[in-house]
């Protein structure tokens, strides 16, 4: 006599139903976790990149601040309006 046990068909297909939500689910998290990995490194790229223009801005601000003093510039005109 065999110790063997089958699962009803409908303990069967709830199984595999249960498997198969958690392999896409499974899957879902991995394709998110990939993504999440892009965006950090992209993100990491623009964090430095923004630090590298700030540097240049503020250098540049200083060169400006030494040629003619500090003070305002309207962005739209040139015009400088020294502090006082």
């Amino acid at each position: 006599m065999s110790d063997e046990k089958k699962l009803t068909p409908d303990e069967l297909a709830q199984l595999v139903s249960l498997q198969n939500q958690f392999t896409k689910l499974s899957r879902e998290i991995g394709l998110l976790y990939i993504q999440k990995k892009i965006i950090t490194d992209q993100f990491q790229v623009l964090e430095n990149h923004i630090s590298t223009l700030d540097q240049t801005r503020n250098a540049f601000i200083g060169e400006l601040q030494t040629k003619y003093g500090i003070g305002t510039v309207d962005i739209n005109t040139g015009i400088i309006k020294p502090e006082s």
